[in-house]
């Protein structure tokens, strides 16, 4: 990783969009399940409850890799996922898939965390 100040502020500035994206994300993701597939609110916690699950243990896993293998080059691979699963999921018209996504998502968002 880069040192001094300027490279730092770059990392900073790149994880708060980061988390207003995720924010942005989960806030669109249930409605856009109820109002596109009509899901209930029960069947959107059990998404959400899931989804906490997976992030569990992909957050693990996540540290130790990035221990491994460099913490900038997990960086860009998580940016990278995170950035190629919104691009299918806005391309994928299946409830299915749209979780599924989200779960390769979170992937992503455990190597930028």
């Amino acid at each position: 990783m880069p040192n001094g100040p300027s490279s730092k502020s770059g990392f900073f500035l790149l994880e708060a969009i980061n988390a207003f994206a995720t924010a942005f994300y989960f806030n669109f993701l249930f409605f856009h399940m109820g109002a596109q597939f009509g899901w209930t609110d029960r069947e959107n916690f059990a998404l959400s409850a899931a989804h906490g699950f997976v992030y569990i243990f992909a957050a693990l896993s996540a540290g130790k890799f990035a221990q491994r293998f460099g913490y900038v080059r997990t960086l860009r691979i998580g940016f990278a996922v995170m950035a190629l699963t919104m691009l299918a999921a806005g391309l994928t018209p299946g409830a299915v898939s749209q979780v599924a996504l989200l779960v390769v998502w979170t992937l992503g968002v455990c190597c930028t965390s």
